[in-house]
């Protein structure tokens, strides 16, 4: 799935514990309570107000190096929401020159380094607050999200503990490791973490949506169903919980249930690219081709993200253009998905596949055997080879090799069995083919590759009015049906 996991972490920037916010007039911070007020920045307080309101408590020049500090460290914070990242480091700068040991100073700069994305800063400030401050169980938290940020993922999930340990019912840090768990493939230990949380905050909503799609990964379909379940309880008007739920219908095969919440995530949030992109899926599922593209259109045009995301939304309209038809459009939304992910087995093998059914055999071999490197188990990109090789007629050792190989991964699948069927045509192999055909036709009665097949064998072998009715039936139920074989030499 294009499933997307929500990460809880903004570290809240610390305020000295005495001075609270005070209803202050704004235009007033000459008067020494107005100014304390605005300068501690109570939510109504504009940034330009505050910063002027810290400045003039600093140049009285008599108040204390403890509120002199506290003041740098506001008119700091305002500033970073300003923007003004210089002014913000130059006040920082001086209040650890008149406090070089300020917990407060670190962690806020820290703050502002993160922000910024200077991870490695921000660590250096978090390593000396925690030195100054070993209790701290937020100066933990916030390196772990630098840490995460960072690419470190165990130095982030020890600090998510070490927050854990110091302040057991912090449910951002059980989330916050959880989601880092999760992404690295221990879904037990993620499902544990947010459980956790669930008991501290039994109504936080972000616990049971990544609770939820750690389910859904385990395919746990039925409890992921009652977390979503939850989610949309707490939340009725977040199209998230409405969208996941709606994947876990698609992924127990009831389409319409899947529909009929996609629809209603994006009857919430007409442009939720997640909704688009799924219900995209829906309608490919149901071969409803031109849907499916529109959706994708749609999700395209808000520009996921990540690359990974766009390279997935790519795939599947490319997917859904080869399905509709329309090869090349289909090639060119697979090149594209493949420029932004090159390793992405899946659009390889379904290029190769577009390559073969357009009879440019060679290119169609190149995508499927890099595919199969990076996915050995694609049953269905080893048929694809398998049948790309028997039309080449050649390595049909190999060729008849992926096709076992398909089989066992993927018993019972007519189209491997009717293209091992053709490959045995291939190599002589009259009978064999004909019991391989008959196998696809039990599954499938309806199956024309097995019956042109069938009939192609049936020839070979000098059954002359059996060959007849079994290609005419063939033809009945697709017209075009020779010419992929013709292209080949493969003519009746």
């Amino acid at each position: 799935m294009r499933g997307r996991l929500t990460s809880l972490g903004l570290g809240a920037c610390l305020l000295l514990p005495w001075l609270q916010p005070l209803s202050a007039r704004a235009d007033d911070s000459r008067d020494p309570e107005v100014a304390y007020a605005q300068c501690s920045g109570g939510k109504q307080a504009p940034l330009d107000a505050q910063i002027l309101a810290c400045s003039r408590i600093l140049n009285t020049g008599g108040e204390s190096r403890e509120i002199a500090v506290w003041a740098l460290n506001q008119r700091a914070n305002a500033r970073v929401k300003k923007g003004d990242g210089d002014g913000a480091m130059s006040d920082f700068g001086i209040a650890l020159q008149l406090m070089p040991k300020s917990f407060e100073t670190f962690v806020n700069r820290g703050l502002a380094f993160s922000a910024k994305g200077d991870h490695d800063r921000a660590i250096s400030d978090y390593d000396n607050a925690i030195e100054i401050k070993r209790d701290s169980y937020q100066a933990y938290f916030d390196r772990a999200i630098s840490f995460e940020r960072a690419g470190n993922q165990d130095r982030a999930i020890a600090d998510y503990g070490e927050t854990i340990r110091l302040n057991p019912k912090f449910t951002g840090a059980y989330v916050n490791r959880g989601h880092l768990l999760a992404r690295r493939g221990d879904g037990d230990l993620a499902i544990a973490d947010y459980t956790a949380a669930i008991r501290v905050d039994p109504d936080l909503g972000v616990a049971y949506l990544n609770r939820g799609i750690a389910y859904m990964t385990k395919k746990e379909l039925d409890q992921a169903i009652a977390d979503f379940d939850k989610v949309i309880a707490l939340k009725p008007d977040d199209p998230a919980g409405y969208r996941d739920r709606g994947v876990v219908w698609l992924a127990k095969g009831d389409k319409d249930r899947a529909l009929a919440d996609l629809d209603h995530a994006l009857e919430i949030k007409p442009d939720f690219e997640p909704a688009l992109g799924s219900r995209g899926d829906v309608w490919m599922q149901k071969k409803e081709w031109g849907k499916a593209i529109a959706d994708y259109d749609q999700a395209i045009r808000l520009k996921p993200d990540s690359p990974a995301g766009l390279a997935s939304l790519y795939f599947a309209r490319g997917a859904s253009w080869v399905g509709n038809g329309d090869l090349d459009r289909g090639i060119a939304d697979l090149d594209e998905a493949l420029r932004l992910r090159p390793d992405y087995a899946l659009a390889l093998e379904a290029r190769g596949s577009a390559f073969q059914r357009k009879g440019q055999l060679d290119k169609a071999l190149a995508d499927l055997d890099q595919s199969i490197r990076l996915k050995p188990d694609s049953g269905y990109a080893l048929n694809i080879r398998c049948f790309a090789r028997g039309l080449l007629n050649r390595d049909l050792d190999a060729a008849l090799a992926d096709c076992d190989h398909a089989i066992g991964l993927l018993p019972g699948h007519p189209a491997i069995l009717d293209s091992r069927a053709f490959v045995r045509f291939r190599r002589a192999e009259y009978p064999q083919a004909i019991a391989d055909t008959d196998a696809a036709l039990a599954i499938d009665p309806k199956y024309a590759d097995a019956m042109f097949v069938k009939g192609l064998a049936e020839k070979a072998l000098g059954r002359t009015s059996a060959a007849s009715a079994d290609l005419a039936a063939a033809r009945a139920a697709n017209p075009t049906i020779g010419d992929v074989y013709a292209r080949s030499g493969v003519n009746p």
